[in-house]
């Protein structure tokens, strides 16, 4: 199943985009600092319904761990995302592909080697968490 996914990646061609390997939940992909917010919309816009993508956001302040791990889920009208870190988690939220791209090329130096595109646990529900 991954390597399917992979391949399909790399067929999309995108200047910083590469796979990076498996690991065990998924497929690792690399956006590098070459990489610009067309190219990641472009590559937010192939993400296979079924899929989730995660990274984590260096960003995100917090009292205790800096950050927060991000799940990205595609939707019809959309995207849903949920931050999480030990021992909390948000609700899923809404999100437009504009602020998502804008959101990932903000974080793409600090995670390059954690995007991970990996199959869903649960589909997202707006306003829940799991």
């Amino acid at each position: 199943m991954f390597e399917k996914l992979r391949i399909r990646i790399q067929l999309i061609g995108l200047k910083g985009l590469k796979t990076a390997g498996f690991s065990r939940n998924g497929l690792r992909v690399s956006i590098g600092e070459e990489s610009s917010r067309e190219q990641i919309r472009e590559f937010l816009q192939t993400l296979p319904s079924k899929f989730e993508l995660s990274f984590f956001d260096y960003f995100h302040p917090q009292i205790s761990d800096p950050g927060a791990y991000v799940s990205i889920q595609k939707m019809d009208n959309g995207f849903a995302c949920m931050l999480a870190n030990h021992g909390w988690s948000a609700e899923w939220k809404m999100m437009e592909l504009e602020d998502l791209a804008d959101y990932i090329y903000k974080n793409r130096q600090h995670t390059s080697d954690y995007f991970e595109i990996r199959p869903k646990v649960k589909d997202a529900v707006i306003g829940r968490r799991y």
